[in-house]
């Protein structure tokens, strides 16, 4: 692949083309988990915690008739990343 890239000019075009389209994409779920955060379960003692919810979306007590009970999720953001993207926005 390589020796046909360093002959073909049309080949490393398009090659180059992807490269660019691939840090694109980083780029952009970088951003993604910087700014909207990643959703993980929330654990205890290795165990996914659950609260239990009414039909109105309200938590209630464990047992409370017609609730269910929905795994709790927390947002994790990346500040090293967002600190990353600002300063390659604004290196001064």
């Amino acid at each position: 692949m390589y020796q046909v890239r360093r002959t073909n000019d049309e080949f490393r075009a398009e090659w180059d083309d992807a490269l660019t389209g691939y840090a694109e994409d980083l780029k952009a779920e970088a951003v993604r988990r910087a700014v909207e955060g990643t959703r993980e379960f929330v654990l205890y003692q290795g165990k996914i915690v659950s609260v239990w919810l009414n039909a109105a979306g309200d938590v209630v007590p464990e047992g409370t008739p017609d609730a269910v009970a929905q795994p709790l999720v927390k947002r994790r953001h990346s500040d090293a990343v967002l600190l990353k993207l600002l300063a390659a926005a604004r290196p001064e």
